[in-house]
């Protein structure tokens, strides 16, 4: 694993008495193993204190404060909703926000830079696997400073539920010759293992110079098979997320948080 990263959560509590109300709220950090990944935590915020003027209280930042339907507006990084900001309109409850859009975009920046010195004076193949993963690739080659190439394949493990069916099947190949290339499979997100076993196995095979791999999303503890991870951006809980590219029945890949649905 190439890198490490702190990021915090600005995700402060409000105050629970009225003389503690001028005290800032305390941030909530995230873990870093040593291995670089960025860790999620998983317990969410206290609950605000019932504001004394009777207006609404605004929720803590990187969450919602109750499931939503209907028109959802992302957080700032205050935790209120920026000025003229896109109102995203949902049909199933958005439970929380796991990872708001602010710290998406710096991790995504620190891999870009972690990507960048590791394949300096080379010219990498930037591999997306579709089509979660073309969110973050756009960002991530924004990102990466040293010239580079990039293209698509489609697999497919999902049969529009929230659970893997287990069978992996390519829908559409790579239009590269990858042969003695130094190639960057780049994942939106890894949990059991079987899909990115599958496409290791099948890169292999065509014999590139180096074969590594970038995920923005590690659920480790929904695997089934270990694999490899070289470039990884947040280890998250073991719960199904939508947003930044991912999809529940092909909806809210344009939302621009990784959330939880209330499903």
């Amino acid at each position: 694993m190439l890198g490490s990263a702190v990021v915090p959560v600005e995700s402060g509590r409000e105050a629970r008495a009225s003389d503690q109300e001028a005290r800032p709220p305390a941030p909530i950090t995230r873990s870093v193993r040593p291995t670089g990944k960025v860790i999620v935590p998983t317990q969410r915020p206290a609950a605000p204190a019932r504001p004394h003027s009777g207006s609404a209280a605004a929720p803590p930042a990187g969450t919602t404060s109750a499931p939503q339907t209907g028109v959802v507006t992302p957080p700032s990084h205050s935790g209120a909703p920026h000025r003229g900001a896109l109102q995203y309109e949902l049909d199933i409850p958005m439970r929380r926000v796991l990872i708001p859009a602010e710290t998406l975009m710096t991790r995504v920046q620190e891999l870009g830079q972690e990507i960048s010195d590791a394949y300096r004076g080379r010219l990498p193949l930037l591999v997306s696997v579709l089509k979660g993963g073309v969110v973050f690739l756009t960002d991530l080659m924004r990102s990466i400073t040293i010239p580079h190439h990039i293209d698509f394949l489609q697999l497919s493990s999902y049969e529009g539920g929230t659970e893997t069916s287990g069978t992996v099947r390519l829908l559409s190949d790579l239009g590269t010759n990858i042969g003695g290339r130094d190639v960057v499979i780049v994942e939106d997100i890894v949990d059991t293992g079987l899909t990115l076993r599958y496409l290791l196995k099948q890169l292999e095979i065509r014999q590139p110079r180096s074969l590594r791999v970038c995920a923005l999303l590690d659920k480790h503890t929904a695997r089934q098979v270990e694999v490899p991870l070289d470039f990884v951006g947040f280890t998250i809980p073991n719960e199904f997320v939508v947003g930044y590219g991912l999809d529940y029945d092909e909806k809210y890949r344009n939302l621009p948080y990784i959330g939880v649905l209330d499903l």
